[in-house]
């Protein structure tokens, strides 16, 4: 098995298995069939949430935009989706978000689980104008319209009501 390396090179690990599920029943009967499981999104944080010598599971073939719903501004994804193709498919819909770090090659389900900077248990809440890690999708408050220049080349986010 290859060793697993973080994004910043500071830590390195040897899971027994790294399972790349597509789907949800895929992702389901790797859960069912291992002793223990992890996570791992884009390996950006600095904690060592990741580390094990069970079941790695990679979210990088779940990153499909499921479904866009313009008139609420509400999107569904999966979980593994990278922020930098996320910004993409938005725009092909004149959304975007409203608000995004410095970085866009981290995971969505990566940038918005409390274990991105430290380890820590599930969490069930859920905070208005972020994204829902229960259903995949983004609240109204962070996804906006987008206006464009095509002459300029630029582009803006604009809130609504």
């Amino acid at each position: 098995m290859p060793s697993v390396k973080n994004y910043g090179r500071t830590w390195t690990f040897r899971p027994s298995t790294i399972a790349y599920p597509e789907n949800a029943a895929q992702l389901q009967a790797v859960v069912a069939g291992a002793r223990r499981v992890r996570v791992m999104g884009s390996r950006h944080s600095w904690s060592k949430g990741i580390v094990t010598d069970g079941t790695l599971v990679s979210l990088d073939r779940m990153n499909r935009l499921v479904r866009v719903d313009r008139e609420n501004l509400r999107v569904t994804v999966e979980a593994g989706i990278k922020l930098g193709d996320l910004i993409g498919r938005l725009e092909e819909h004149g959304l975007a978000l409203a608000n995004l770090g410095s970085i866009d090659e981290q995971s969505l389900a990566g940038a918005i689980s409390p274990s991105t900077a430290r380890p820590s248990g599930p969490s069930t809440t859920r905070t208005p104008g972020t994204f829902s890690r229960s259903t995949g999708s983004c609240s109204r408050a962070a996804v906006t319209r987008t206006t464009s220049s095509r002459r300029s080349g630029s582009h803006a986010a604009t809130t609504s009501g």
